[in-house]
């Protein structure tokens, strides 16, 4: 283990121990709770699971299965023109390695950094710019050897827009890395994964009308390898285009009225063409005269 990784434990169990208990280093007679012990199984449970661990190598079973939540919290823009959603995304993947399970006394869990230990290659596979994370990444493994990866990240995916259309429809498309040849044998999502939108989402300019989640299997395993997300984007008026859209509306409509008061059946061509000239040409006259106040 080198000194950063030492360094980094010491500071790991030490926020563990202060969030469990606020005397780390004294025996609480009280409540039953020798916090030495604690800090002692810790650092013994720490060096027993990443002793001789490879990150670079997936658990030690026939596939892996991964728990996959996602929860849309933002639109941060839509670009009709340039065909790009950007979005902000809550993630929950969790899976079981067998390599990380302990016998549990008084540490049932612990946290460590993302990169110590394996994580599944998962991208957005219609991705027009690089995903950022907007926190660092920790991993939270428990005794059982189930590990819980939490993330906040930035997407932001191509989408096909439709200029003259008021509804968008969008698509986040999520697989693996490593089955880019829809190969893949050794990793899946679990029937359980999902796609939510959260409870605080709001957006000014465009109204969430449906989600529809596809769990894609492209293999004879009969596993998901792929989850794709259609949204249905609908964009929103604001009080100035509705008022343009009722006034432009009833301008029409008075014109119209004009153009139908000049069709008595008793008049002949001529003088229906003329009386639907001058119709036309007094519509113009107080439009002209509205815009000149």
């Amino acid at each position: 283990m080198t000194k950063q990784d030492m360094t980094s434990l010491f500071i790991l169990v030490l926020f563990t121990c202060i969030s469990v208990r606020p005397s780390c280093g004294q025996i609480d007679k009280s409540a039953g709770w020798d916090n030495i012990k604690f800090l002692e199984e810790a650092l013994q449970t720490y060096n027993l699971i990443f002793h001789r661990y490879d990150a670079k190598i997936r658990p030690p079973r026939s596939f892996v299965e991964i728990n996959a939540k996602y929860s849309l919290t933002h639109i941060r823009s839509f670009d009709l023109r340039r065909q790009e959603l950007q979005m902000v995304l809550d993630i929950e993947l969790s899976w079981t390695d067998g390599r990380l399970v302990w016998y549990q006394d008084r540490v049932d869990r612990i946290m460590s950094l993302t990169n110590s230990v394996w994580t599944p290659d998962i991208v957005y596979t219609n991705a027009v710019l690089p995903t950022r994370s907007m926190f660092h990444n920790h991993v939270m493994i428990y005794s059982s050897g189930k590990v819980v990866l939490t993330q906040k990240e930035e997407v932001t995916t191509f989408c096909a827009t439709n200029l003259d259309a008021i509804n968008q429809e969008c698509q986040i498309s999520i697989g693996f890395l490593s089955n880019s040849q829809g190969n893949q044998r050794d990793r899946f999502f679990s029937e359980s994964a999902s796609f939510n939108i959260s409870d605080s989402f709001s957006n000014q300019e465009w109204d969430l009308q449906n989600v529809t989640v596809d769990r894609v299997v492209k293999n004879e395993t009969g596993k998901i390898s792929n989850i794709n997300i259609y949204l249905t984007l609908e964009k929103k008026l604001d009080k100035m285009d509705t008022t343009s859209v009722e006034a432009s509306e009833s301008g029409s409509t008075a014109c119209l009225g004009a153009d139908d008061d000049t069709k008595p059946a008793d008049r002949n061509r001529a003088g229906h063409v003329v009386s639907q000239t001058a119709a036309i040409l007094m519509c113009l006259w107080l439009s002209m005269t509205y815009v000149g106040r």
